[in-house]
């Protein structure tokens, strides 16, 4: 976990041990105060990028996990904050995000190369969503905000096609929520969780099963 508000403290990194629900070992600051990055691990790298710093920022930056210092790796073609990301073929893939208005665009950061090319565009411009990794190839879109009011929709992008479907739509209309894979038993589903809704701050959860990805449900 890095950056975020409150700004005073938004340069903060921590680690989490969840099978011990302990902190982990300290680990240098983030290079600035940023809130609303968005990052994932790559070739064995913390890769984080854009974010408002306090304007909207393009920057990226990697920690290898034997390093004690954060590093400049490169820049995003647009400076986006409140956009979200996975790993795919060893790179980070980028979707929407805020700048000056909502985004429909998305990228693919080489860490390797510290470049970045575009991708394709989403069906909408949306900021404040969340992005799920469901296998090597296809990612879950979930919900944020497209400019006119909280988001309930979701859909599917193809690593290999480079191609978004649409998805089911959540039951509730949410932005700032988190999402995960989570594996029950014999069940894969995909968590969505918190955020905000039109009637203020949520307590929610939601799930899909991934061997009927048609629909959400509320709760576990």
């Amino acid at each position: 976990m890095t950056t975020g508000e409150p700004w005073n403290d938004g340069v903060k990194t921590e680690s989490f041990d969840v099978v011990a629900s302990t902190k982990c070992q300290s680990l240098p600051d983030y290079p600035s105060i940023t809130n609303f990055a968005t990052g994932a691990f790559v070739s064995s790298k913390l890769v984080i990028c854009g974010g408002q710093s306090p304007m909207t920022t393009s920057n990226c930056y990697t920690l290898g996990r034997t390093e004690n210092t954060w590093k400049p790796s490169g820049n995003l073609i647009t400076p986006r904050m409140g956009a979200a990301s996975v790993e795919i073929n060893n790179k980070l893939v980028i979707f929407g995000g805020y700048n000056a208005g909502y985004l429909q665009s998305t990228e693919e950061f080489d860490v390797e190369t510290g470049t970045s090319k575009a991708g394709t565009n989403m069906l909408l411009a949306i900021g404040f969503h969340c992005a799920v990794k469901l296998n090597a190839t296809t990612v879950l879109i979930i919900g944020g905000d497209g400019g006119s009011g909280y988001l309930s929709s979701s859909c599917f992008y193809n690593a290999e096609l480079k191609t978004f479907t649409p998805g089911p739509s959540l039951t509730e209309a949410r932005r700032y929520h988190g999402c995960a894979i989570l594996t029950t038993g014999t069940e894969r589903l995909v968590i969505v969780t918190g955020g905000s809704g039109a009637a203020g701050n949520l307590d929610s959860t939601e799930v899909m099963d991934l061997d009927q990805p048609t629909m959400w449900k509320t709760g576990l």
